[in-house]
Protein backbone atom coordinates (compact mmCIF):
# COMPACT_ATOMS: atom_id res chain seq x y z
CA UNK A 1 0.00 0.00 0.00
CA UNK A 2 3.06 2.25 -0.19
CA UNK A 3 3.35 2.72 3.58
CA UNK A 4 6.86 3.67 4.70
CA UNK A 5 7.62 2.08 8.08
CA UNK A 6 10.09 4.77 9.19
CA UNK A 7 7.64 7.55 8.19
CA UNK A 8 4.79 5.83 10.04
CA UNK A 9 6.88 5.58 13.21
CA UNK A 10 7.81 9.23 12.88
CA UNK A 11 4.14 10.26 12.53
CA UNK A 12 3.19 8.19 15.59
CA UNK A 13 6.01 9.78 17.58
CA UNK A 14 4.57 13.22 16.74
CA UNK A 15 1.12 12.25 18.05
CA UNK A 16 0.44 14.04 21.39
CA UNK A 17 0.72 11.67 24.34
CA UNK A 18 1.08 12.37 28.04
CA UNK A 19 3.41 9.40 28.50
CA UNK A 20 5.54 10.05 25.47
CA UNK A 21 8.76 11.99 25.93
CA UNK A 22 9.78 11.67 22.26
CA UNK A 23 10.40 15.18 20.85
CA UNK A 24 7.65 16.12 18.44
CA UNK A 25 9.67 18.42 16.26
CA UNK A 26 13.27 18.78 15.26
CA UNK A 27 13.40 22.56 15.21
CA UNK A 28 10.99 25.28 14.09
CA UNK A 29 9.74 24.14 10.70
CA UNK A 30 11.86 20.98 10.67
CA UNK A 31 11.01 17.33 11.25
CA UNK A 32 13.24 14.29 11.49
CA UNK A 33 12.25 13.45 7.92
CA UNK A 34 13.66 16.77 6.76
CA UNK A 35 16.91 16.19 8.62
CA UNK A 36 17.44 12.65 7.35
CA UNK A 37 17.27 10.64 4.12
CA UNK A 38 16.81 6.86 4.17
CA UNK A 39 19.43 5.75 1.65
CA UNK A 40 18.44 2.09 1.94
CA UNK A 41 14.86 2.94 0.93
CA UNK A 42 16.15 5.03 -1.98
CA UNK A 43 18.30 2.08 -3.03
CA UNK A 44 15.28 -0.24 -2.89
CA UNK A 45 13.37 2.25 -5.05
CA UNK A 46 16.19 2.32 -7.62
CA UNK A 47 17.01 5.99 -6.98
CA UNK A 48 20.74 5.66 -6.23
CA UNK A 49 23.47 5.87 -8.85
CA UNK A 50 25.24 2.58 -9.67
CA UNK A 51 28.70 2.22 -8.11
CA UNK A 52 31.52 0.21 -9.68
CA UNK A 53 35.15 -0.31 -8.77
CA UNK A 54 34.66 0.05 -5.00
CA UNK A 55 34.09 -3.56 -3.95
CA UNK A 56 37.15 -3.66 -1.66
CA UNK A 57 36.17 -0.42 0.09
CA UNK A 58 32.58 -1.60 0.64
CA UNK A 59 33.85 -4.89 2.05
CA UNK A 60 36.15 -2.96 4.41
CA UNK A 61 33.20 -0.85 5.64
CA UNK A 62 31.11 -3.99 6.22
CA UNK A 63 33.97 -5.60 8.15
CA UNK A 64 34.26 -2.58 10.47
CA UNK A 65 30.49 -2.47 11.06
CA UNK A 66 30.55 -6.15 12.07
CA UNK A 67 33.33 -5.78 14.65
CA UNK A 68 32.88 -5.69 18.42
CA UNK A 69 34.88 -2.49 19.08
CA UNK A 70 35.23 0.75 17.12
CA UNK A 71 32.49 -0.27 14.70
CA UNK A 72 32.19 3.17 13.12
CA UNK A 73 33.96 3.65 9.76
CA UNK A 74 35.43 7.07 8.93
CA UNK A 75 36.05 7.32 5.17
CA UNK A 76 38.91 9.70 4.46
CA UNK A 77 39.84 11.09 1.05
CA UNK A 78 39.95 14.14 -1.20
CA UNK A 79 37.04 15.85 -2.94
CA UNK A 80 35.47 13.78 -5.70
CA UNK A 81 37.23 10.56 -4.73
CA UNK A 82 33.90 8.75 -4.22
CA UNK A 83 33.44 8.51 -0.44
CA UNK A 84 29.67 9.05 -0.62
CA UNK A 85 29.43 6.53 -3.46
CA UNK A 86 30.85 3.85 -1.14
CA UNK A 87 28.10 4.58 1.41
CA UNK A 88 25.50 4.44 -1.37
CA UNK A 89 26.94 1.10 -2.49
CA UNK A 90 26.56 -0.21 1.07
CA UNK A 91 22.92 0.94 1.16
CA UNK A 92 22.33 -0.82 -2.17
CA UNK A 93 23.85 -4.06 -0.87
CA UNK A 94 21.63 -3.92 2.22
CA UNK A 95 18.57 -3.32 0.03
CA UNK A 96 19.61 -6.28 -2.16
CA UNK A 97 20.16 -8.52 0.88
CA UNK A 98 23.83 -8.95 0.02
CA UNK A 99 25.28 -8.34 3.50
CA UNK A 100 25.99 -10.42 6.64
CA UNK A 101 22.96 -11.23 8.81
CA UNK A 102 23.98 -8.70 11.47
CA UNK A 103 23.43 -5.91 8.91
CA UNK A 104 20.50 -7.44 7.03
CA UNK A 105 17.77 -5.34 8.72
CA UNK A 106 19.77 -2.11 8.85
CA UNK A 107 18.80 1.19 7.26
CA UNK A 108 21.43 3.77 6.31
CA UNK A 109 20.05 7.13 7.44
CA UNK A 110 21.89 10.16 6.04
CA UNK A 111 22.01 13.26 8.26
CA UNK A 112 22.31 16.67 6.62
CA UNK A 113 25.01 18.86 8.27
CA UNK A 114 23.39 21.95 6.73
CA UNK A 115 19.97 21.18 8.21
CA UNK A 116 21.50 20.27 11.56
CA UNK A 117 23.31 23.62 11.70
CA UNK A 118 20.04 25.24 12.83
CA UNK A 119 20.34 23.37 16.14
CA UNK A 120 23.77 24.66 17.14
CA UNK A 121 23.03 28.05 18.80
CA UNK A 122 20.61 26.75 21.46
CA UNK A 123 21.77 24.23 24.09
CA UNK A 124 18.31 22.87 24.76
CA UNK A 125 17.78 22.20 21.06
CA UNK A 126 21.08 20.32 20.74
CA UNK A 127 20.19 18.13 23.73
CA UNK A 128 16.74 17.55 22.21
CA UNK A 129 18.29 16.56 18.87
CA UNK A 130 20.70 14.11 20.49
CA UNK A 131 17.89 12.57 22.55
CA UNK A 132 15.61 12.28 19.52
CA UNK A 133 18.25 10.66 17.33
CA UNK A 134 19.20 8.37 20.19
CA UNK A 135 15.56 7.28 20.61
CA UNK A 136 15.19 6.60 16.90
CA UNK A 137 18.51 4.77 16.74
CA UNK A 138 17.52 2.54 19.68
CA UNK A 139 14.09 1.73 18.25
CA UNK A 140 15.25 1.00 14.72
CA UNK A 141 18.25 -0.75 13.20
CA UNK A 142 19.98 2.31 11.85
CA UNK A 143 23.41 3.26 10.59
CA UNK A 144 23.74 7.03 10.70
CA UNK A 145 25.67 8.57 7.81
CA UNK A 146 27.25 11.98 8.44
CA UNK A 147 28.65 13.77 5.40
CA UNK A 148 31.64 15.76 6.63
CA UNK A 149 32.80 17.39 9.86
CA UNK A 150 33.00 20.88 8.41
CA UNK A 151 32.26 23.88 10.57
CA UNK A 152 32.89 22.16 13.88
CA UNK A 153 35.68 24.46 15.16
CA UNK A 154 33.62 27.61 14.52
CA UNK A 155 30.60 26.09 16.23
CA UNK A 156 32.76 25.21 19.22
CA UNK A 157 33.90 28.83 19.52
CA UNK A 158 30.31 30.08 19.55
CA UNK A 159 28.82 27.54 21.96
CA UNK A 160 31.19 24.88 23.31
CA UNK A 161 29.99 21.31 22.92
CA UNK A 162 26.95 22.21 20.78
CA UNK A 163 27.94 21.03 17.34
CA UNK A 164 27.37 18.06 15.08
CA UNK A 165 30.53 16.33 16.27
CA UNK A 166 29.37 16.58 19.88
CA UNK A 167 26.00 15.06 18.99
CA UNK A 168 27.74 12.24 17.16
CA UNK A 169 30.03 11.59 20.14
CA UNK A 170 27.00 11.41 22.46
CA UNK A 171 25.19 8.98 20.17
CA UNK A 172 28.16 6.68 19.76
CA UNK A 173 29.06 6.63 23.45
CA UNK A 174 25.59 6.51 25.03
CA UNK A 175 23.56 4.45 22.54
CA UNK A 176 24.02 1.43 20.31
CA UNK A 177 24.07 3.66 17.26
CA UNK A 178 26.41 2.81 14.39
CA UNK A 179 27.79 5.67 12.35
CA UNK A 180 29.61 6.15 9.06
CA UNK A 181 31.25 9.51 8.48
CA UNK A 182 33.09 10.88 5.44
CA UNK A 183 35.51 13.78 5.40
CA UNK A 184 38.98 14.83 4.28
CA UNK A 185 42.21 13.95 6.06
CA UNK A 186 42.71 17.55 7.22
CA UNK A 187 39.16 17.94 8.55
CA UNK A 188 39.44 14.67 10.47
CA UNK A 189 42.73 15.72 12.08
CA UNK A 190 41.22 19.10 13.03
CA UNK A 191 38.12 17.43 14.52
CA UNK A 192 40.26 15.01 16.56
CA UNK A 193 42.30 17.95 17.82
CA UNK A 194 39.20 19.84 18.93
CA UNK A 195 37.37 16.83 20.36
CA UNK A 196 39.74 14.42 22.16
CA UNK A 197 38.51 10.85 22.07
CA UNK A 198 36.83 11.13 18.68
CA UNK A 199 39.53 8.93 17.17
CA UNK A 200 38.64 6.20 19.69
CA UNK A 201 35.10 6.03 18.30
CA UNK A 202 35.93 5.83 14.58
CA UNK A 203 38.11 3.52 12.55
CA UNK A 204 39.67 5.47 9.62
CA UNK A 205 39.51 3.93 6.13
CA UNK A 206 41.52 5.72 3.45
CA UNK A 207 39.80 6.01 0.05
CA UNK A 208 42.14 6.30 -2.92
CA UNK A 209 41.12 7.90 -6.23
CA UNK A 210 40.15 5.68 -9.14
CA UNK A 211 42.31 6.05 -12.22
CA UNK A 212 42.56 4.69 -15.73
CA UNK A 213 40.16 1.87 -16.60
CA UNK A 214 38.39 1.78 -13.17
CA UNK A 215 37.54 5.49 -13.48
CA UNK A 216 36.32 4.92 -17.04
CA UNK A 217 34.14 2.02 -15.85
CA UNK A 218 32.64 4.31 -13.18
CA UNK A 219 31.73 6.86 -15.86
CA UNK A 220 30.11 4.20 -18.04
CA UNK A 221 28.00 3.12 -15.06
CA UNK A 222 26.96 6.67 -14.17
CA UNK A 223 26.42 8.17 -17.62
CA UNK A 224 22.83 6.94 -18.11
CA UNK A 225 21.24 9.32 -15.59
CA UNK A 226 23.28 12.23 -16.95
CA UNK A 227 22.05 11.36 -20.45
CA UNK A 228 18.45 11.25 -19.24
CA UNK A 229 18.76 14.55 -17.40
CA UNK A 230 20.36 16.47 -20.27
CA UNK A 231 18.61 14.48 -23.05
CA UNK A 232 21.94 13.79 -24.77
CA UNK A 233 24.10 10.77 -25.59
CA UNK A 234 27.77 10.39 -24.64
CA UNK A 235 30.30 9.05 -27.11
CA UNK A 236 32.97 6.71 -25.77
CA UNK A 237 35.61 9.25 -26.84
CA UNK A 238 33.98 11.83 -24.55
CA UNK A 239 34.27 9.49 -21.56
CA UNK A 240 37.92 8.70 -22.30
CA UNK A 241 38.73 12.38 -22.76
CA UNK A 242 36.98 13.32 -19.51
CA UNK A 243 39.14 10.88 -17.52
CA UNK A 244 42.40 11.91 -19.21
CA UNK A 245 41.68 15.66 -19.17
CA UNK A 246 40.42 15.74 -15.59
CA UNK A 247 43.57 13.98 -14.43
CA UNK A 248 45.74 16.47 -16.32
CA UNK A 249 43.99 19.79 -15.72
CA UNK A 250 41.79 19.56 -12.61
CA UNK A 251 44.33 18.99 -9.86
CA UNK A 252 42.15 20.18 -6.97
CA UNK A 253 39.75 17.23 -7.15
CA UNK A 254 39.96 13.44 -7.53
CA UNK A 255 38.70 10.90 -10.02
CA UNK A 256 36.02 9.90 -10.81
CA UNK A 257 34.22 12.98 -9.39
CA UNK A 258 36.04 15.56 -11.48
CA UNK A 259 35.50 13.56 -14.70
CA UNK A 260 31.76 13.40 -13.97
CA UNK A 261 31.77 17.15 -13.45
CA UNK A 262 33.39 17.59 -16.86
CA UNK A 263 30.76 15.38 -18.51
CA UNK A 264 27.95 17.28 -16.78
CA UNK A 265 29.26 20.61 -18.09
CA UNK A 266 29.91 19.25 -21.61
CA UNK A 267 26.39 17.76 -21.80
CA UNK A 268 24.81 21.05 -20.69
CA UNK A 269 26.77 22.95 -23.36
CA UNK A 270 25.84 20.43 -26.07
CA UNK A 271 22.16 20.62 -25.13
CA UNK A 272 22.13 24.42 -25.18
CA UNK A 273 23.86 24.47 -28.57
CA UNK A 274 21.39 21.96 -30.02
CA UNK A 275 18.42 24.04 -28.82
CA UNK A 276 19.91 27.23 -30.27
CA UNK A 277 20.31 25.54 -33.67
CA UNK A 278 16.77 24.17 -33.61
CA UNK A 279 14.05 26.37 -35.11
CA UNK A 280 11.27 26.16 -32.54
CA UNK A 281 8.33 28.49 -31.93
CA UNK A 282 7.63 30.01 -28.52
CA UNK A 283 4.48 27.88 -28.28
CA UNK A 284 6.54 24.70 -28.65
CA UNK A 285 9.12 25.86 -26.11
CA UNK A 286 6.37 26.61 -23.57
CA UNK A 287 4.78 23.20 -24.11
CA UNK A 288 8.10 21.39 -23.63
CA UNK A 289 8.80 23.40 -20.49
CA UNK A 290 5.38 22.48 -19.04
CA UNK A 291 5.97 18.82 -19.86
CA UNK A 292 9.37 18.82 -18.16
CA UNK A 293 7.90 20.47 -15.04
CA UNK A 294 5.06 17.92 -14.88
CA UNK A 295 7.49 15.00 -15.20
CA UNK A 296 9.70 16.44 -12.44
CA UNK A 297 6.74 16.88 -10.10
CA UNK A 298 5.47 13.38 -10.88
CA UNK A 299 8.88 11.84 -10.09
CA UNK A 300 9.06 13.80 -6.84
CA UNK A 301 5.58 12.60 -5.87
CA UNK A 302 6.57 8.98 -6.56
CA UNK A 303 9.75 9.44 -4.53
CA UNK A 304 7.67 10.78 -1.62
CA UNK A 305 5.14 7.93 -1.98
CA UNK A 306 2.35 10.44 -2.78
CA UNK A 307 0.68 8.15 -5.27
CA UNK A 308 -2.59 10.06 -5.68
CA UNK A 309 -0.62 13.16 -6.59
CA UNK A 310 1.61 11.10 -8.91
CA UNK A 311 -1.50 9.75 -10.67
CA UNK A 312 -2.76 13.31 -11.18
CA UNK A 313 0.56 14.36 -12.73
CA UNK A 314 0.64 11.21 -14.86
CA UNK A 315 -2.65 12.18 -16.45
CA UNK A 316 -1.32 15.70 -16.98
CA UNK A 317 1.81 14.29 -18.62
CA UNK A 318 -0.24 12.20 -21.04
CA UNK A 319 -2.34 15.22 -22.00
CA UNK A 320 0.71 17.45 -22.45
CA UNK A 321 2.50 14.86 -24.60
CA UNK A 322 -0.53 14.69 -26.89
CA UNK A 323 -0.53 18.48 -27.05
CA UNK A 324 3.20 18.47 -27.91
CA UNK A 325 2.66 15.91 -30.69
CA UNK A 326 -0.08 18.10 -32.20
CA UNK A 327 2.12 21.20 -32.07
CA UNK A 328 5.09 19.38 -33.65
CA UNK A 329 2.79 18.18 -36.43
CA UNK A 330 1.37 21.69 -36.86
CA UNK A 331 4.81 23.31 -37.24
CA UNK A 332 6.41 20.42 -39.11
CA UNK A 333 8.96 19.71 -36.39
CA UNK A 334 10.47 16.25 -36.63
CA UNK A 335 11.73 14.37 -33.63
CA UNK A 336 15.51 14.69 -33.55
CA UNK A 337 18.06 12.32 -32.17
CA UNK A 338 19.63 13.27 -28.84
CA UNK A 339 22.71 15.49 -29.30
CA UNK A 340 25.94 13.49 -29.15
CA UNK A 341 28.53 14.71 -26.65
CA UNK A 342 31.96 14.11 -28.14
CA UNK A 343 35.61 14.56 -27.24
CA UNK A 344 35.49 18.05 -28.77
CA UNK A 345 32.75 19.10 -26.32
CA UNK A 346 34.85 17.99 -23.35
CA UNK A 347 37.93 19.75 -24.73
CA UNK A 348 35.96 22.98 -25.11
CA UNK A 349 34.95 22.85 -21.46
CA UNK A 350 38.56 22.30 -20.41
CA UNK A 351 39.61 25.27 -22.56
CA UNK A 352 36.95 27.47 -20.96
CA UNK A 353 37.88 26.49 -17.43
CA UNK A 354 41.57 27.17 -18.11
CA UNK A 355 40.86 30.57 -19.65
CA UNK A 356 38.28 31.57 -17.04
CA UNK A 357 39.33 30.04 -13.68
CA UNK A 358 36.57 27.79 -12.47
CA UNK A 359 35.79 27.36 -8.78
CA UNK A 360 33.54 24.45 -7.80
Amino acid sequence: MGIDLAKAREDIAKTPSEKSDVPRSASPGQSLGELCVDLTQKAADGELEPVVGRELEVEAVIEVLCRKERRNPMLLGGRGVGKRAIVHALAQRIADGNVPRVLADMHVLALSPEALAAWHPVREKVDELAKMLGTVAESENLILFVDGLRGSPDAAKRVPGQELTGVMRFLLQETKTLCIAVTTEDEYKAACGNYPGLDKLFRPLHVKPLDGEPALAALRARKEKLEQFHEVAFGEDALECAVASADSYLKERSLPGKALELLDAAAAAAKVRAEENESVTEELRACRARLKLIVTRMNNAIGNHEFEKAKFYSEGERSERNNLAELEKKYGVKAQAAPLVTRADVEQIIAKWNKYPYAA
